[in-house]
């Protein structure tokens, strides 16, 4: 469920089921950005994937 994939753009839909499954393992091991340069954990999970939602 990308938002794209013709683009393409990698970042997962809203509605996909990667919304807040990730692990947190924490700053050290993940990092605080996501690869847009976002804040990796903002609301009530981590996503699964490079960006967060």
């Amino acid at each position: 469920m990308f938002l794209s994939l013709t683009i393409p753009n990698l970042q997962v839909e809203s509605t996909s089921p990667a919304v807040n499954q990730g692990t947190n393992l924490g700053a050290t091991i993940e990092g605080t950005l996501d690869f847009a340069g976002n804040p990796r954990a903002p609301g009530s999970g981590i996503d699964i994937g490079a960006y967060q939602q």
